[in-house]
């Protein structure tokens, strides 16, 4: 399921962004998600970056999923 925030991580890890943030706050206003699901998509977005961070499954870097998939994307990344 798309919940329109998205996060760009760079290869490293050590940096991050989040993309549509401007888009989600859009969705607040006209309905479509309360203000307290967007914080909540906010909190799993949160979640999956520790995950990442931390190497926990499914974020591995194994299969089709995972740190692997995110590599080439540090141009578009700032410090977190």
């Amino acid at each position: 399921m798309d919940w329109t925030l998205d996060v760009l991580v760079a290869p490293g890890l050590d940096y991050h962004m989040w993309k549509d943030e401007d888009e989600l706050a859009e969705a607040v206003r006209r309905g479509v998600y309360t203000a307290g699901h967007a914080r909540e998509i906010r909190e799993a977005g949160e979640r999956g970056l520790y995950w990442l961070r931390d190497r926990r499954p499914p974020l591995t870097g194994h299969g089709k999923t995972g740190a692997r998939r995110l590599s080439g994307r540090s141009q578009c990344c700032r410090r977190a």
